[in-house]
């Protein structure tokens, strides 16, 4: 029988055997990843592994925490099916928006149409009034415009003066305000 695959029950017919380690990383990169894992299991002590690996026992907590940091982004779920570059995504959606444009375009012509057809005016807002130089006439502020129709108004008196004029007194003796 072949070494890399053994028999496991009916149902599973073949088992991959850890032979798919052997041939990866470095000597070096495996070495600390069996230590690691010999620490993990219980079999060596941090301090064991760290004088085998030559490096102080700060060294080796740092290599067991990147090779956790691995261990658990390898697990993570991804995607199913191929992944979408950020080019193409890009250049899909500038073919969209091209394609979005055209469509309002077209549909703003048959909205025109339908108007001259109609025998409405174009809708939207009225063309602004052009001075001389061909800036738009500034609009003045409703308060500023408020105000000039007050001041241009005759002035109405409501009160006729008092014979005895603004300084007169009344009969308790104050000054009327």
């Amino acid at each position: 029988m072949n070494g890399s695959k053994v028999a496991v029950s009916p149902t599973m017919k073949y088992r991959p055997t850890m032979g798919v380690l052997t041939g990866e990383g470095t000597e070096d990169a495996r070495k600390k990843a069996a230590l690691i894992l010999e620490v993990l299991a219980g079999v060596k002590r941090p301090s064991d592994a760290s004088q085998v690996l030559g490096a102080t026992l700060q060294a080796y907590y740092a290599w067991e925490a990147k090779a956790l940091q691995a261990f658990v982004k390898a697990l993570e779920p991804h995607g199913r099916g191929p992944r979408r570059r950020p080019d193409t995504v890009i250049a899909e959606l500038a073919r969209e928006k091209k394609r979005l444009e055209q469509e309002l375009a077209r549909k703003g012509s048959f909205i025109r149409m339908a108007e001259r057809a109609m025998g409405f005016g174009p809708l939207g807002r009225p063309k602004p009034d052009l001075q001389k130089n061909g800036r738009r006439k500034r609009r003045p502020d409703v308060r500023a415009v408020r105000a000039v129709a007050l001041l241009r108004k005759p002035a109405v008196v409501t009160e006729t003066p008092s014979p005895g004029g603004p300084a007169a007194e009344t009969k308790a003796g104050v000054k009327s305000s």
